[in-house]
């Protein structure tokens, strides 16, 4: 009897698996690097600092980044930056940024994944492709 209610419970823990292996995770969640830019389909030259910006995804929905920028001068100055996010669906990401709590700015993008990649096409023939680090 004992033998059979261990057997039974085994069953039912092994049948009744956590779905938190990963594998139901948005492909967003994780951290992510620059590592090209395209104007009107034209590759941009991107300086080694900037390459060391980030865009970093939590499964609770939230972002947080550094933004790294290269001035006229040479010299390179960062600002970190946060937010929420959301998956619409059909490749449409909400991005919602906290620069200002009460002017909070919300914008669509088309965020892709592929091979390691996110690929997000913004509406100005922009588009950034990160490769993801963690």
């Amino acid at each position: 009897m004992i033998l059979g209610t261990v057997s039974a419970l085994c069953t039912l823990f092994i049948s009744c698996k956590s779905d938190d292996d990963g594998s139901d995770l948005d492909p967003i969640i994780g951290k992510w690097q620059v590592e090209q830019e395209f104007s009107n389909g034209v590759s941009e030259n991107i300086p080694a600092c900037e390459k060391e910006g980030y865009w970093e995804f939590s499964a609770d929905g939230k972002y947080k980044g550094m933004d790294i920028r290269q001035g006229s001068t040479g010299t390179c100055g960062s600002d970190p930056f946060s937010g929420d996010w959301r998956n619409a669906g059909n490749n449409i990401y909400i991005i919602i940024s906290d620069f200002d709590p009460s002017e909070q700015i919300e914008e669509e993008r088309n965020i892709t994944f592929s091979n390691g990649k996110m690929t997000i096409t913004y509406d100005n023939n922009f588009t950034s492709v990160y490769v993801k680090v963690n």
